[in-house]
């Protein structure tokens, strides 16, 4: 995967198919490390979510519509 060195929140929650908020809750817990350059928005290292990537057994749920539920 082609990679920026360092990747926004928004962008990491998208390649791994989770809500932003999600990703914020492993940086908070420590499960995923990011860093806050100045005052700036979180960033993670691209080393980092590779790391994490690897080792994570986390795997988004997927979403189903109204219509597929009553459709099973």
């Amino acid at each position: 995967m082609d990679l920026p060195a360092f990747l926004s929140v928004a962008k990491a929650a998208e390649i791994m198919g989770f809500r932003p908020m999600y990703v914020y809750k492993l940086i908070a817990e420590g499960k995923l490390k990011a860093l806050r350059p100045g005052n700036s928005r979180l960033r993670i290292p691209r080393e980092e979510f590779e790391k994490f990537l690897a080792a994570s057994t986390a795997r988004p749920i997927a979403r189903v519509s109204k219509r597929e539920r009553g459709a099973a």
